[in-house]
């Protein structure tokens, strides 16, 4: 059994959005706490929030979908990078999640003046009380509740990052699944039958078999073949940050993809 995990930012608006204060003012609440869980979180460059008053307010938001090859899922942490201008008073707000049509919140927590990191773990889905499947993980949506309070000074919240982190075991029994263990490169062959490669990941060329990433003048995949003479290169293209761990392999159709060292997406095209 391999463990892996994806995380999965949001990608558009959920069914709440309730805070009123967004920035910058253009675009989308969403846009403003999808910054790469990869790369530190841009402080006050983007963020959400609202000023605290006797009503909860809250946003929701819809996040990005699992990779294939995703077997059981063990648990997934929704993490949220929250501050308020005045730790003192005693307001709270909530991580929360909308699952099958109920949202569903976690252990209220108390702000700090300066940015912070708040988790909330569910090892298993609150509606059925069954572990998460695929399906429930790639619908579900996640954000925070600022609760309502008529204690008063008013307290300013602002949100710059919401993610989710899953964590599950790879299906390694599907057929075009491929996955890494140490050094080695393993994949299920059109047969249902696993094959390997071993390797050694290096940034620079070197013995066969090393592979590293060049990304001068486009985006490739180099590495020395069997001869260890002979320097080959396949071609990718960067189409972006899709919340994947760095070094994650993944098929789509005929195509392999890649999350390369620096977090962006590459892949090669397969027939």
């Amino acid at each position: 059994m391999t463990l892996a995990s994806a995380y999965l930012s949001p990608t558009a608006a959920g069914d709440l959005t309730e805070f009123a204060t967004q920035y910058p003012a253009s675009g989308e609440h969403w846009d403003k706490v999808d910054d790469d869980p990869f790369v530190a979180h841009d402080f006050d460059a983007t963020y959400v929030g609202d000023v605290s008053s006797g009503s909860n307010k809250e946003d929701l938001y819809n996040l990005g979908s699992l990779p294939l090859g995703v077997g059981a899922i063990s648990y997934i942490r929704v993490y949220c990078i929250v501050k308020a201008n005045n730790s003192s008073i005693t307001r709270t707000a909530n991580i929360s999640i909308k699952t099958g049509g109920t949202i569903y919140y976690g252990t209220s927590f108390y702000p700090n003046s300066a940015y912070n990191t708040e988790t909330e773990t569910w090892t298993t889905n609150p509606q059925t009380g069954l572990a998460w499947t695929i399906a429930e993980v790639n619908a579900l949506q996640a954000g925070m509740r600022i609760n309502g309070s008529v204690i008063i000074p008013v307290l300013t919240w602002s949100v710059t990052q919401i993610y989710v982190l899953v964590v599950f075991t790879l299906l390694e029994g599907l057929v075009g699944t491929v996955w890494q263990e140490t050094t080695k490169l393993h994949w299920i062959d059109e047969n249902g039958a696993e094959q390997s490669k071993e390797g050694t990941y290096v940034t620079t060329p070197g013995n066969k078999a090393f592979l590293w990433w060049e990304t001068f003048l486009g985006f490739y995949l180099r590495y020395i073949d069997e001869t260890n003479t002979d320097e080959r290169r396949l071609p990718g293209t960067l189409t972006g940050v899709v919340g994947q761990p760095k070094g994650t392999i993944w098929v789509e159709g005929a195509d392999l993809h890649g999350i390369d060292e620096g977090g962006d997406e590459v892949y090669t095209e397969g027939a």
